[in-house]
């Protein structure tokens, strides 16, 4: 059975409930006023710490796996430089509402 989903990435959480990417793909410009950040032990494998140190907040790790063209938000490393996008870039991307 072909769908227009089979050739979307699926990630299966520790309790084995899978989630499917979306098919509608985000776009986040970079700017000059984003912040560069090397992945420091602790915060590897965990964008939604990472979103929180940059916006007081986890539920922006999205934004960072977007910018960065990360497909699996579960595998990052020690010190990869990840580009953090500016709130306003976020903004702008038409995905949040206001900030």
């Amino acid at each position: 059975n072909l769908s227009r989903y089979n050739n979307l990435l699926r990630l299966t959480n520790e309790a084995g409930k899978t989630y499917i990417e979306t098919p509608y793909k985000i776009k986040i410009k970079e700017t000059v006023d984003d912040s560069l950040y090397s992945v420091e032990s602790g915060y590897e494998n965990r964008l939604d710490l990472i979103s929180y140190k940059f916006y007081g907040t986890p539920l922006l790790w999205w934004a960072i796996a977007t910018i960065n063209n990360i497909s699996n938000p579960l595998d990052i490393d020690v010190g990869i430089v990840l580009r953090i996008p500016t709130m306003r870039s976020i903004y702008e991307s038409g995905y949040i509402t206001s900030y």
